[in-house]
């Protein structure tokens, strides 16, 4: 049986507020091997770990990121109000360099940075792009850059040995064809839309997301995915299964980075 590896969602988001340092921090207590955050570019040029360009639906602020400095949205609370315990805030919203700072601390750890398409459309993907990989380029060995944008994979690809991965809008003939041609080192899609159909052939592995339960985890890595996003995934590595493939990061050498 191939037991798919968890990556944890926006950190352990069924619990936490998504995106945030402490979010991270559990999903890393649970022995995550792998987690997976969003980034966006603010009106300074740099930054913020946010899934929306706006700040309503998080933080409850009717404000974009595309406005603010990265200072000013690191001075409001990310504790998600419509959602997440009060007791938690507040929970700053974290900056892309704090994440970094983060993972460093533990060298098993891989983290999927995924670049939103709003600030690409925003910016530019030039723009983006040469900034993110100066950001991040210290901290390859552990990174993959993500997006649904196959010209900001293509961007990562020309301009530095970091790993890819696509998200796929759609999974359809068109998708594959550019898939082929854009060599990720990783495909990632909603399992709602493969469904019951055959996973495409490729040079790539497969990454699945939107998937809250440990048996269906287990049947997808049986039809060949290797790793599985998931808000849940203390309660996914729980199970005695896929606990194999959690990492102990006690277990790290937290000099080898100094």
């Amino acid at each position: 049986m191939k037991i798919p590896r968890l990556v944890a969602h926006r950190g352990y988001s069924a619990a936490y507020p998504e995106n945030t340092l402490i979010s991270m921090q559990a999903a890393v207590a649970a022995d995550a091997c792998c987690i997976e955050f969003d980034v966006q570019m603010c009106a300074d040029g740099n930054f913020v770990v946010m899934h929306d360009d706006k700040l309503l639906r998080t933080c409850g602020v009717d404000r974009s990121v595309f406005d603010i400095t990265l200072a000013d949205c690191m001075q409001i609370s990310t504790y998600e109000v419509e959602r997440s315990d009060k007791r938690l805030a507040p929970e700053p919203v974290p900056s892309l360099q704090q994440m970094l700072d983060f993972i460093r601390v533990y060298p098993a750890l891989t983290a999927y940075i995924e670049i939103k398409e709003e600030s690409l459309n925003h910016f530019s993907v030039d723009r983006v792009m040469q900034r993110l990989l100066a950001e991040v380029s210290a901290y390859a060995t552990q990174c993959v850059i993500i997006s649904f944008s196959a010209a900001a994979i293509t961007y990562v690809k020309q301009h530095s040995q970091l790993r890819t991965g696509w998200v796929l809008h759609r999974y359809d003939h068109t998708h594959y064809e550019h898939a082929a041609d854009l060599h990720p080192d990783f495909l990632i899609c909603n399992q709602r839309k493969i469904d019951t159909q055959e996973l495409w052939p490729g040079s790539w592995l497969w990454m699945l997301y939107g998937v809250e339960h440990a048996q269906i985890a287990l049947d997808w890595g049986a039809r060949g995915v290797s790793y599985i996003a998931t808000d849940h995934i203390a309660e996914l590595l729980a199970h005695d299964v896929l606990r194999q493939s959690a990492c102990d990061h006690t277990t790290d050498d937290y000099n080898n980075n100094d």
